[in-house]
This record gives C-alpha cells, sequence and structure tokens, in this order.
C-alpha cells in the first residue's frame, strides 16, 4: 500500500492511498496452479487497484472516497475509525521519521 500523507499547520488535511489486490500471489506460476488444482496464474492485468482519498478539517476524517464505493453514504462509525487508522499511521511515520534522524551521524 502507497499512503500520502498532505499537511499544513502540523496538520493532516488530505491522505491518498492506493492499494493493489492481486488476482494471486506475484510468484503463483503455472506450476504452483496445477499443483494447487487452480485454474489461474498470476496476472497484473486482473490486478484491482483501490483509491480512496480522505479530506480532514481541524483534524477530523470529514469525508472519504474510493473508487471502489458502493455508493453507501460514509456512516460517522466509520468515519471514526478510518480517522483513527490514518492518523495512527501518520504518527508512526512521523516517529519513524525522527527515529531516523536521531541516528543519522552529524
Amino acid at each position: 500500500m502507497v499512503q500520502e500523507f498532505y499537511v499544513e499547520n502540523n496538520e493532516v488535511f488530505f491522505v491518498f492511498e492506493m492499494e493493489y489486490k492481486y488476482n494471486r500471489p506475484m510468484y503463483y506460476d503455472s506450476v504452483m496452479m496445477k499443483e494447487n488444482n487452480d485454474n489461474q496464474v498470476f496476472e497484473f492485468d486482473e490486478s484491482v487497484i483501490i483509491e480512496t482519498r480522505s479530506y480532514f478539517k481541524n483534524g477530523k476524517l470529514i469525508r472519504q472516497i474510493s473508487n471502489q464505493d458502493c455508493g453507501a453514504p460514509n456512516s460517522q462509525g466509520l468515519r471514526d475509525e478510518e480517522q483513527i487508522r490514518l492518523l495512527t499511521s501518520y504518527s508512526e511515520l512521523i516517529k519513524a521519521l525522527k527515529n531516523k534522524e536521531d541516528l543519522s551521524p552529524n
């Protein structure tokens, strides 16, 4: 998964995510297909790319749009869960970057 965080005044205002869902693992070839009594091998063209755009205002997730949306409304419960997931991911990224800076020679 790729995540891009857009920040202004130390606050996330937009997150773009892109995730690939493959039809089979990349290493799944014709030999593995036969061994598993399957009828498909890995095909990149059969992959699905899920793009999600998340919009924040004043530190709160206000809207989330995905190319996989089924047309269902954005429930508050779902937004709350996604807000926690995204802001936790952002915090972990910042922490990792700070740790990397602390370890780099001056």
